[in-house]
């Protein structure tokens, strides 16, 4: 039918122009096209057959290509003699000379209703994408209601305004748009991608989406018996329990970091569709977001569609928001929770790191980044490339403007777990001694560089980018002063914090397995005496 194909080509145009955001795809595609068609620039052609497709003529290609005798017998030989000629694929193209990178700033605003609004005018791609942050997720939900601010993000994409869930999956996927909403520790984040041509449209779905979810009991029900069937699953998933294992013990279980952003099987049970429109008006409004927009349309015309969507949203509902801090530093503990049988035992270390204000945070995540960071960092080359005890090794330095903490681990074979932790005790013992290289540290820097660049290539990474400056308490305006000192971290200050940044004394380490299997393997390596805990 015209809708379904309209859907299709919209949904294939979205798909074609959202692949040259990526420098790497657009290469790719630069080069399928001179092959296969003699001209490297073939998106007008190709986007011009989808747009010229119609009902008829998909249905003539279907007569056509599957008749009986319409097929194909390929055989593939060997080629007989090798091609004669000068080969224009053979030769290099002559580089561009490097320019400084400079971070595009916003043009930042407020709509009539209060609503802040950071817009970036990327015109190179004819896509747009909006993201709203809230101010508070999951730290708002409080220990009896854990899992409220999930199902509430859960629930926007569950029939909005006059449209059911059905209805409005079935109107965005007509425009060939991307909607996603989610929650975590810190915020509801509701995210749109969508070809610049269907912005208008879309952007109504999105905004009916946000101010008037409608919340149907029969949907809530679904998506909550899908909440409860996840968080039993997760119960079979050794990796997800020595998370939340480790989590609980780290933070306290009264602490918002401590209990999971899906929420408990107690929590969750005790919700109802009655306690999401409170928490909507509390979480989402207004005073307490902020609208992220990217994309081709200029500045004038993004205003008017945001006025005229988010027209008459003024939900101000005052609330005391969430206080917490660092959790209190406690003596080190081992945990473990017997899987029996397991194969495999997952290692999580945890220890208690500066917040995100701290003047050691870019030496900190330096050094992180040397010990377990990357692939080639010390603790995965050690333990997959050198022992093959596991598929990958890693560490991560988190920081927040409330707390930070270094986290370690991996997941290795059951009958080697005494020998990964020795190797993780080494490493850890290495680094505090201060034996960072500067060949190591020059490596993390331009890695760090990369990375924070290449987040900026696509509009949505560019939008997730501006998200992480303002949850921090900092601005996008930011972004040059935290490149610069990424690079200019030396080996010498990584090694100053390294002294201290893994304190064995307020350690934590859990440990998901076979009970017997691990502690016969626990003799000698000076670690508290284990405690055996629950999921």
């Amino acid at each position: 039918t015209p809708a379904e194909l309209q859907r299709e080509v919209a949904k294939a145009q979205f798909r074609i122009i959202n692949g040259l955001q990526s420098v790497l795809e657009t290469a790719d595609q630069l080069n399928e096209f001179d092959y296969f068609m003699g001209r490297p620039d073939g998106f007008a052609p190709l986007l011009a057959s989808y747009r010229a497709v119609t009902s008829a003529s998909v249905k003539n290609w279907m007569t056509r290509t599957t008749a009986p005798s319409g097929y194909l017998d390929m055989r593939v030989v060997p080629q007989s003699a090798a091609p004669t000629g000068p080969d224009p694929r053979s030769g290099q193209p002559t580089m561009a000379p490097s320019a400084p990178f400079a971070a595009p700033l916003p043009k930042g605003f407020r709509l009539s209703n209060g609503l802040k609004v950071e817009f970036w005018q990327r015109p190179n791609v004819p896509l747009m994408a909006v993201s709203l942050q809230t101010e508070h997720g999951a730290d708002a939900d409080g220990p009896a209601a854990a899992g409220l601010a999930h199902l509430t993000a859960s629930m926007l994409s569950q029939g909005a305004g006059k449209l059911g869930a059905k209805e409005l999956h079935q109107a965005l996927d007509a425009l060939g748009a991307q909607f996603s909403a989610g929650a975590g520790e810190r915020s509801i984040d509701v995210s749109l991608s969508v070809t610049a041509a269907n912005f208008d449209p879309a952007l109504k779905l999105y905004a009916d989406a946000i101010r008037r979810p409608r919340f149907d009991p029969a949907e809530f029900n679904r998506v909550k018996r899908v909440a409860l069937a996840n968080i039993a699953r997760e119960n079979d998933d050794p990796g997800s329990v020595a998370r939340r294992v480790a989590d609980r013990a780290f933070f306290g279980a009264d602490h918002p970091y401590g209990r999971p952003v899906e929420g408990t099987k107690e929590s969750v049970s005790k919700l109802s569709v009655g306690d999401l429109k409170p928490a909507t008006w509390r979480l989402m409004n207004p005073g307490s977001a902020t609208l992220y927009v990217a994309g081709a349309l200029p500045l004038s015309v993004v205003k008017a569609k945001l006025e005229s969507a988010f027209a008459g949203w003024n939900d101000a509902v005052l609330w005391q928001h969430p206080v917490y801090g660092p959790p209190k530093a406690g003596p080190a503990r081992v945990l473990i929770v017997d899987r029996p049988g397991a194969v495999q035992t997952v290692v999580r270390f945890m220890f208690p790191a500066p917040a995100f204000a701290s003047p050691d945070r870019q030496a900190l995540t330096s050094m992180n980044d040397v010990l377990g960071g990357s692939f080639t960092s010390r603790l995965n080359h050690n333990l997959r490339e050198d022992k093959g005890y596991t598929y990958g090794a890693s560490a991560r330095y988190a920081a927040t403007p409330q707390l930070g903490y270094i986290s370690a681990g991996a997941d290795v074979r059951a009958d080697v777990t005494g020998a990964s932790l020795k190797e993780f005790l080494t490493e850890f013992a290495k680094v505090s001694t201060g034996d960072i290289t500067s060949s190591e540290a020059r490596k993390v820097a331009l890695t760090r560089r990369q990375e924070m660049v290449n987040g900026l290539e696509r509009i949505e990474g560019l939008l997730g980018v501006a998200e992480g400056f303002d949850a921090n308490g900092q601005s996008f305006a930011d972004f040059r002063a935290e490149l610069t000192a990424a690079m200019a971290v030396t080996d010498a200050q990584m090694n100053a914090v390294a002294k201290t940044a893994l304190p064995m004394d307020h350690m934590l380490l859990v440990l998901v397995g076979d009970k017997a299997t691990i502690l016969k393997q626990l003799d000698g390596l000076g670690l508290p005496t284990p405690e055996f805990v629950k999921p």
